[in-house]
């Protein structure tokens, strides 16, 4: 595996299922129209983030897209997007829906999931990063709010990898 990342999200999985398993979390799994319609609908919401990230120089596209990554970003797509949005959606906004309502839990759990990201510079060499965390929380509101519509967490999992895909590929 290229990164450590990775390695640690094969070792997370089974410790992230035994945690919903004993604590009687519902993820939601099933692939549906809704789910569909909520999976496209949230992809068009993260493309308006597109046009300010190059505005801002935070994004940039590649005019030749490196398929070359289409391996390694397979892999990130069933170990990172699933690891995360298991935490962060699955367990983190779960729980916290148990203890307050639906979007404060959502508002919570899209903080905690920017906060993880300040450490990245990308490219600006700042830290922590505002600007990284800024676009997460955003990216959190839409896979958080995927996952609260449409009670299944395979949509955050599906949208969270799409976005990294064609992240790392443009």
């Amino acid at each position: 595996l290229p990164y450590p990342y990775q390695a640690s999200a094969i070792l997370l999985v089974p410790i992230l299922f035994l945690f919903i398993i004993k604590r009687k979390i519902k993820l939601g799994v099933g692939f549906s129209f809704k789910d569909a319609g909520w999976t496209v609908v949230s992809l068009a919401v993260l493309t308006i983030l597109i046009p300010i990230g190059t505005r801002i120089g935070f994004l940039t596209i590649n005019p030749k897209p490196n398929y070359s990554l289409i391996p390694g970003v397979l892999l990130d797509y069933l170990l990172v997007a699933t690891v995360e949005e298991l935490v962060f959606r699955g367990i983190v906004q779960n729980l916290l829906s148990r203890v307050t309502k639906p979007f404060p839990a959502l508002l919570i759990s899209s903080a905690l999931f920017a906060i993880i990201w300040t450490h990245l510079t990308g490219g600006n060499g700042v830290f922590p990063n505002w600007i990284y965390a800024g676009f997460a929380f955003g990216a959190g509101l839409v896979y958080g709010g995927s996952y609260l519509f449409s009670k299944n967490i395979l949509v955050p999992i599906f949208i969270h990898g799409s976005v990294d895909t064609i992240r790392k590929i443009f």
